[in-house]
């Protein structure tokens, strides 16, 4: 849909209203509000600001979907979880010491109990 006109009726039997360009700060801005009164030279600098906007808008989706950046990301994230974790952990242990040691030496023991049954089987 053209930004500068705007259609009253879903058949299209009322005219098109037309709109003014807004703010100066639109890539936009200085568009010609009378799109069938524009010169050549009004065209050809709409169409290069069009180019220019889609190649950024493709510039931000492409890093924004590139499977580079996003392993990138989930491994950094990894890696920060795998940092707090770690030290909760130790905090966790140097306030309780007794429940890091059970925490550590029951799952060694289950093991080792295993191990052993398999052994004289």
């Amino acid at each position: 849909m053209n930004p500068e006109t705007m259609h009253v009726d879903p058949d299209g039997a009322a005219a098109a209203a037309t709109a003014s360009v807004a703010a100066s700060s639109s890539p936009h801005a200085g568009w010609s509000v009378h799109a069938g009164h524009r010169t050549p030279e009004e065209i050809e600098r709409d169409i290069e600001l069009t180019r220019h906007e889609l190649g950024r808008t493709l510039d931000a989706l492409h890093a924004r979907l590139s499977v580079r950046r996003r392993v990138d990301a989930i491994v950094e994230t990894a890696q920060e979880n795998g940092r707090r974790f770690a030290a909760l952990a130790v905090s966790t242990a140097r306030r309780f010491p007794a429940a890091a040691t059970a925490l550590i030496a029951l799952p060694l023991l289950v093991f080792i109990a295993g191990r052993a049954r398999k052994w004289r089987h």
